[in-house]
């Protein structure tokens, strides 16, 4: 999960700097949405700030074809990655329990 944020004094100004953020943006392996993105920040009526709720509806039919389906390659990279990083969390995680609670006070009083 991604969050980009940015900030500026005028609609120009943030448009552009949001455009080169997600431009520059990279990620492998799953499908994400900054072809979608990128392409309303490339819309005349959103620039001027003339869109409105039914805005992607109208437009959907454009979406299809926007972006790139991963490789194969990509796709065993993505789930290399993932056993690897599951693989080290299992392996080196080690839960601390606070002082507080390694008394057995607060789960006495759960048996009734």
């Amino acid at each position: 999960l991604v969050k980009i944020s940015i900030s500026s004094k005028n609609r120009k100004t943030l448009i552009s700097r949001m455009q080169r953020a997600l431009s520059e943006t990279s990620i492998n392996g799953i499908t994400t949405d900054l072809p979608v993105l990128l392409y309303i920040l490339n819309q005349p009526e959103f620039n001027l700030g003339q869109y409105h709720t039914d805005y992607l509806t109208q437009r959907f039919e454009h979406f299809e074809n926007i972006g790139e389906e991963p490789s194969e390659d990509e796709y065993k990279n993505f789930a290399i990655a993932t056993a690897t990083a599951y693989y080290f969390q299992r392996k080196l995680f080690r839960p601390v329990v606070p002082e507080r609670l390694k008394s057995t006070w607060h789960q006495d009083s759960r048996k009734l």
